[in-house]
């Protein structure tokens, strides 16, 4: 699941109770409200009218927003599964309706609601609240996950809704001309959303502040509790009744401190991808990045190359970008510091680059500093639609071993630099599985086939290599362990190289041998229909086994157990039956 919020920020930790409506804002200093004193309300769909006259009148205003929010919010709930693999991971979080037509609705929520792997298949279902109480559920699809933020947009056909169509409307979105006006400091907002196993959930506080974050840009900062499966719910100004952002994250420790995209953000994503959603590109530079800070650049004496160029940096900015690695196919180098790029000055703000990159099309004009000296640099953009990243999928899998490669950044793999192939999973009921020695995250080094080694470095080595084996042969796989660390539960856990996002592994060699009894490329296996037809409910368990779906499935052994001995029991459905 994807899931990716900024890496100083947790996923929403629990709120220790919810409170009664109170007369709103209750701790007012001033006429403005106390940012320490959040008002957490549960909300009930058809609140009784005795309740709502003991509010007073801001107390109402509140439960009138709530009751706005109510009916154009909706619960999202994500269930997936590696399509190799029995066991179905269960998430949930917030959307709400921007877009609402006789055929599509669309809705805003965070990515890593949402967010799942290449080789996942998935559910989503939408709750939509009704008159009865009763929330409806129909499926709906991702229909497009930002690569710039936590963002994502799930579409859905309202022809499939009976009891909530009528009920539904869509958010009143705060204007990019009015955004400043709305969203400042001291301002009161109400987080809204359906937290854990609740519904219909406001939360009420401050316009704290705001926070930049060098990689992921700037976020709102509200005093409004952002509790588990708020998660992409909407930020509303209580003055305005407009939405101001999307609920993110909460500090984990930190009381009452939570980040929300700003709207303004990501309407500006939302429209450019609106504009054509066929032709929508991720585009890299080919390079990786480190913050070089102002005092290292004093120490160098670089001040000057720097002020030279741009005069006053050092008044507005803490530091430069730094690049730590590039393709052998760009025009960057290790070591050089990127002080522009298509004439923007962005210091420390790597998201800044990123979005220039990401509006650019075949190359940018950047400047740079090498060996001390100013440097222009004409750098090429590497484009790839997003629709091919998320159905490109290439794997081998070999008795039971799932070999993928480690590189995340799929459009360094189409330049063939700076890849290694490691074990992805083991399958159950597998050789690998019952050998039992070789876990996930190690990496493969090479084949060693009739006495001969193979290396290995790009998933094709392994491919060219088995065709020289026969039938009957056993192979040896070398391996180099993943490192591990064992944390304080006791338990081991695989260390990570959070620069290049892959597993770590060891200097130390192991040779194992393994039967050979299927190899399977995704050339051999009906991927899409595996995705289409995953059973979720664990009535169909032939669907869930991979295979299934072999195009020649004569080839492939019985790998140790019948469908029958893989534990398919009936799952509990995705969602309770609300007719």
């Amino acid at each position: 699941m994807g899931s990716s919020v900024f890496s100083r920020v947790l996923l929403c930790s629990l709120a220790v109770a919810l409170v009664a409506a109170s007369p709103s804002l209750a701790d007012e200093k001033d006429g403005k409200p106390d940012p320490k004193s959040p008002v957490i309300v549960p909300y009930a769909p058809r609140m009784e009218m005795a309740q709502r006259e003991v509010a007073e009148d801001e107390g109402d205003g509140q439960v009138d927003l709530a009751v706005e929010a109510e009916q154009y919010t909706v619960k999202v709930l994500n269930a997936s599964s590696n399509l190799f693999l029995p066991d179905i991971e269960r998430s949930h979080g917030t959307g709400f309706i921007v877009s609402l037509s006789e055929k599509e609705g669309l809705i805003f929520t965070n990515r890593h609601v949402v967010e799942i792997g290449p080789l996942d298949a998935q559910k989503i279902v939408l709750q939509f609240a009704t008159a009865q109480g009763n929330p409806e559920a129909i499926e709906g699809q991702v229909a497009y996950v930002s690569p710039l933020m936590d963002f994502a947009v799930v579409r859905f056909d309202p022809r499939k809704l009976k009891r909530s169509k009528a009920n539904l409307t869509t958010a009143p979105i705060a204007a990019p001309q009015e955004f400043d006006k709305i969203v400042r400091k001291g301002a009161g907002v109400m987080a809204f959303g359906h937290p854990m196993d609740t519904r219909n959930v406001a939360t009420f506080g401050v316009v704290s502040g705001f926070h930049v974050d060098h990689e992921r840009g700037t976020f709102i900062q509200t005093s409004a509790a952002i509790n588990p499966g708020n998660s992409g719910g909407p930020l509303i100004a209580i003055h305005s009744h407009k939405v101001i952002g999307i609920n993110s994250a909460k500090i984990m420790g930190a009381d009452n401190t939570g980040y929300v995209i700003p709207i303004n953000q990501v309407l500006y994503d939302f429209m450019t991808w609106k504009k054509d959603r066929d032709l929508r590109f991720s585009r890299t530079l080919m390079a990786r990045y480190a913050f070089y800070s102002a005092n290292k650049l004093k120490i160098e004496k670089l001040e000057k190359v720097v002020t030279d160029v741009v005069p006053g940096f050092f008044d507005e900015h803490e530091g430069l970008i730094m690049v730590t690695e590039a393709a052998a196919s760009s025009t960057l180098q290790t070591g050089d510091l990127i002080l522009s790029v298509n004439g923007t000055v962005f210091g420390l703000l790597s998201h800044v680059l990123d979005r220039i990159v990401h509006e650019a099309k075949e190359s940018v004009d950047a400047v740079v500093i090498r060996n001390g000296k100013v440097v222009p640099l004409k750098i090429p953009v590497v484009s790839q639609k997003i629709s091919e990243l998320r159905r490109q999928v290439d794997f081998v899998l070999v008795s039971g071993l799932l070999f993928v490669e480690s590189n995340p950044d799929v459009a360094w793999a189409v330049t063939n630099e700076k890849t290694r192939v490691r074990v992805g999973m083991v399958l159950p009921f597998t050789p690998a599985a019952e050998l039992g020695t070789i876990p996930p995250g190690s990496a493969i080094s090479g084949l060693q086939i009739d006495g001969v080694t193979y290396p290995v470095k790009r998933l094709s080595d392994i491919k060219q290599a088995l065709k020289k084996r026969t039938n009957d042969d056993a192979v040896r796989f070398v391996f180099h362990p993943p490192a591990i660390a064992e944390g304080e539960d006791g338990r081991g856990h695989l260390l990570r190289d959070h620069q290049f996002d892959s597993p770590l592994v060891m200097r130390a060699t192991h040779v194992e041998l393994m039967p050979i009894d299927a190899v399977i490329t995704p050339a051999e296996l009906r991927i899409r229909d595996m995705k289409k037809s995953f059973d979720f409910m664990g009535s169909k368990p032939a669907n869930r086994d991979w295979r299934t779906f072999v195009k020649q499935p004569g080839e492939v052994h019985a790998c140790r157990g019948d469908l029958e001995d893989m534990g398919e029991d009936a799952l509990q459905t995705l969602v309770s039956a609300h007719d």
